[in-house]
């Protein structure tokens, strides 16, 4: 027999929360399934903790702010094997419970309410929410993950227990909403959306969304996840091409064609742009790493590697100067010191950056491990 946990994350809600536990409640007993109701109280001054516990919900409490937090630690203390998210104003109709089950039962891992499908009503979305930021940010994510959401953020969703364990989610603000979308599509989970009303809180309240900075935070959590979901073989071409480049430059160059002469210019922006590809390529895999929590052979073998790219660069300058030396430190081939500087100066980078990613990644593993 499957169990439900509906979470609801709270901070002074006093006015709502009494309403949202009874319809939590009755939302759970439709759906034909035991379950438990469990508000994660944010810090609340007022008396919502209270009146949760005295209408039969559990509270937990969250000392570190953030809606995200809320909802991590109601998750992390509920019992459901399906765990229901919904805000604690009366924004959302509770009762479509047994909906969002219906859709996990049905081989759906993540539930995803969808407000401009099912209906907002007048005065319960800011203007600039509901025709530019809301719509805005949707689009961006679908367009960086290719997945078929038209809401990110509605703040009603359900998610299996089991999928909820993989996601590692770590969001403490309002992004927190995105990032469980874009995980669970990065982990290839399967993602449905169900029409969802927004309802019109019945009082007048601060929002604890603030545009900017929530914005903000959306685009970056999408971006810095786009990292993982980039077309690998793409960039390895290009990685490939420019290496390409920059070798043949090295040994060729000056090189004219048609009039136009490619020599140390050439050499040097060829060398920049197949160095920065590579860092790409090992940021890329880190930020996987670290984000999806995959085994990866971050080794530490830098301190070797430092050491022959020393030795190697200590060479090549030690034959600079001696060529030096031999003209009466005088003009020496330009061309020639071009080349053997690229050399040592994409090496000595190369090094110094393979070096700190590996200094993250083991950081990461003490800092972000559960």
């Amino acid at each position: 027999m499957k169990y439900i946990s509906v979470v609801i994350p709270c901070l002074n809600e006093e006015k709502t929360i009494k309403e949202c536990v009874q319809e939590a409640f009755k939302g759970i007993e439709q759906s034909k399934y035991d379950g438990e109701v469990i508000v994660s109280d944010n810090g609340s001054t007022d008396e919502s903790k209270k009146i949760a516990i005295e209408h039969g919900a559990r509270v937990v409490e969250t000392p570190i702010k953030g809606y995200g937090s809320a909802i991590i630690n109601g998750i992390n203390n509920s019992k459901g094997d399906f765990v229901i998210v919904g805000d604690a104003d009366m924004t959302y109709n509770f009762l479509d419970i047994s909906k969002f089950v219906d859709k996990l039962e049905n081989d759906a891992d993540l539930v995803i309410g969808n407000r401009f499908k099912g209906g907002i009503e007048k005065g319960a979305m800011p203007f600039l929410n509901k025709y530019l930021g809301n719509p805005f940010l949707s689009m961006i994510a679908r367009l960086f993950f290719r997945i078929d959401i038209g809401d990110f953020h509605c703040g009603l969703r359900a998610v299996k227990k089991t999928v909820y364990n993989r996601l590692n989610l770590k969001s403490t603000g309002m992004e927190f909403a995105s990032e469980m979308i874009l995980k669970a599509a990065l982990l290839k989970f399967k993602i449905v959306e169900i029409p969802t009303v927004l309802r019109r809180s019945p009082y007048n309240r601060v929002p604890h969304l603030k545009p900017l900075r929530d914005g903000l935070r959306h685009l970056y959590l999408i971006f810095s996840h786009s990292l993982i979901n980039e077309n690998r073989i793409l960039i390895k071409s290009y990685v490939f091409f420019f290496g390409f480049l920059y070798v043949f430059f090295l040994f060729f160059s000056p090189i004219k064609f048609n009039g136009i002469e490619f020599s140390s210019l050439t050499l040097l922006v060829t060398n920049l742009i197949f160095l920065f590809s590579v860092i790409y390529l090992k940021f890329k895999s880190l930020i996987k790493d670290i984000l999806l929590k995959n085994t990866f052979n971050h080794e530490f073998k830098s301190p070797i590697l430092f050491f022959i790219v020393i030795i190697l660069n200590l060479l090549l300058i030690t034959y600079v100067l001696i060529m030096w030396y031999k003209n009466g430190f005088g003009a020496l081939n330009q061309e020639n010191n071009v080349k053997l500087f690229s050399i040592i100066l994409s090496s000595s980078i190369y090094v110094f950056v393979t070096f700190f990613i590996e200094l993250i990644y083991t950081a990461s593993k003490f800092f972000l491990d559960d």
